[in-house]
């Protein structure tokens, strides 16, 4: 069954309402913008140490991304992630 969800971002609130439900899917793609190189990082220790309950991370660094475009966290445009 499919979840209603009321826009892209979703508060606290509606989040906890609907923690349990088996058709939420949560993605953890937490990035930090650091100062020195490589200055995108992937917060990939951060989400291990401690996240939403049930969620999974997805590496916009490294993963899911066009890794030949000459710009940062590029979305895959041949449907392919990761180069």
């Amino acid at each position: 069954m499919a979840i209603e969800i009321p826009s892209p971002l979703v508060t606290t609130d509606w989040l906890a309402t609907h923690l349990d439900d088996p058709a939420l899917r949560i993605l953890d793609a937490s990035v930090l913008l650091a100062p020195d190189a490589p200055h995108l990082r992937p917060m990939r220790d951060a989400y291990q140490r401690a996240h939403i309950p049930g969620a999974v991370f997805a590496d916009l660094v490294q993963d899911v991304v066009e890794l030949d475009s000459p710009f940062g966290i590029t979305r895959p445009g041949s449907g392919r992630a990761g180069g």
